[in-house]
C-alpha cells in the first residue's frame, strides 16, 4: 500500500506501518543516540492511501470503507462467527489491510455474505 502526506510517500503493508514511515520521514535525527525521532504532530485524516494493482484485488469497498478479503480475513471472520454463536456480543475486527471494523451480530449477519461473495469471485 502506499501513502502520501504532504510530498512525501511511502510505501508500507498496512495503514499503521505507513503512518510509522511517514512520522519517521518527518522526524529528525538524534545523533547523541543515533536515533530517528517520530514526528508525532501529523495530521492522519490527511494522509491519502492507495492500493498497488495486485492489492487492488484484495481490498474492497464496504459501505464507505475499505476492507482487504485475504484468506486471513476469512479465517478471523469465521472465528468472530463462532464467538456470536457462543454468545460474544461485540468484538473489534482488525482486516489484514489495517481496517478495524465494529462487529455486533447484526452488523455481522449483513457484512459475512456480502464478504462471501466478494471472496467467492477469486475462485470463479
Amino acid at each position: 500500500m502506499k501513502a502520501r502526506y504532504n510530498n512525501i510517500e511511502v510505501v508500507g503493508e498496512s495503514k499503521e506501518q505507513c503512518i510509522s514511515l511517514v512520522k519517521e520521514a518527518l522526524g529528525s535525527f538524534d545523533a547523541t543516540n543515533n536515533t530517528i525521532v517520530l514526528n508525532e504532530d501529523i495530521d492522519e485524516s490527511l494522509i491519502e492511501y492507495s492500493y498497488t494493482s495486485e492489492e487492488k484485488k484484495l481490498n474492497a469497498d464496504y459501505n464507505g470503507t475499505s476492507v482487504s478479503l485475504t484468506s486471513k480475513d476469512a479465517l478471523g471472520l469465521l472465528q468472530v462467527k463462532t464467538a456470536f454463536e457462543l454468545g460474544v456480543t461485540k468484538t473489534n475486527f482488525k482486516f489484514q489491510n489495517g481496517t478495524v471494523m465494529e462487529m455486533t451480530p447484526e452488523v455481522f449477519g449483513t457484512f459475512a455474505p456480502w464478504f462471501a461473495e466478494k471472496r467467492n469471485e477469486f475462485f470463479i
